[in-house]
């Protein structure tokens, strides 16, 4: 698991079986993220979203990086390092998505090949045990099943199929508030904020 700062600084390997950096603190991404206010560069995007990753934060990370590619569209950095935030957060489709946009700019980045199949390595598993899941009889479905069938196809990247499978648990709670954030959740993925918003007050 791969990631690089700017061309400026030192390159950041996340993965077990090579050396890591020593990661940023607090302190640091704070100092990033009134950088990046003042000039939002590129680089300075890269760096911040960077320190929130090496935190365990790549939910933060995803904003910025966006804005570094709308800055560079051309960047296979950026696109791999989105791809590594994505995959950190279990969307595999996404990160995979976004590791094969690096590749499909620079064929040669060994980086994004490494990322990509780590994502692919991960999808596959969620395939195996969607096919169980697929198989699991009416008489055993509860809701905790089906939240977790719900999340399996999230994972994925099929946002509509995982809204379909948490709606019926409502069958079984109407009020079930981790379906309703879930859905929101799904919702916010399809762009479709209003249905969101709905469902995130419901849950509240």
């Amino acid at each position: 698991r791969v990631l690089f700062r700017s061309k400026t600084s030192k390159v950041l390997d996340t993965s077990p079986a090579q050396a890591v950096s020593v990661p940023p603190t607090t302190l640091d991404i704070s100092e990033l993220g009134n950088t990046v206010k003042k000039s939002p560069t590129f680089d300075n995007l890269i760096n911040l979203s960077m320190a929130y990753i090496n935190n365990k934060m790549p939910g933060k990370s995803i904003e910025h990086l966006k804005k570094a590619i709308d800055l560079n569209p051309k960047s296979p950095i950026a696109y791999n390092n989105i791809g590594v935030a994505y995959i950190m957060l279990q969307q595999y489709q996404n990160g995979i998505e976004a590791c094969t946009k690096a590749l499909s700019i620079d064929s040669t980045f060994q980086l994004a090949k490494n990322n990509l199949k780590w994502g692919m390595d991960e999808k596959n598993k969620i395939i195996s045990k969607l096919k169980i899941q697929e198989k699991t009889p009416e008489s055993k479905r509860n809701v905790a099943f089906y939240i977790d069938y719900g999340m399996s196809y999230f994972k994925m990247g099929d946002y509509g199929k995982s809204i379909e499978i948490w709606n019926k648990i409502f069958n079984f709670e109407p009020k079930n508030t981790i379906a309703l954030n879930n859905i929101g959740t799904a919702f916010m993925m399809k762009n479709q904020y209003d249905d969101a918003i709905a469902l995130f007050k419901k849950a509240i």
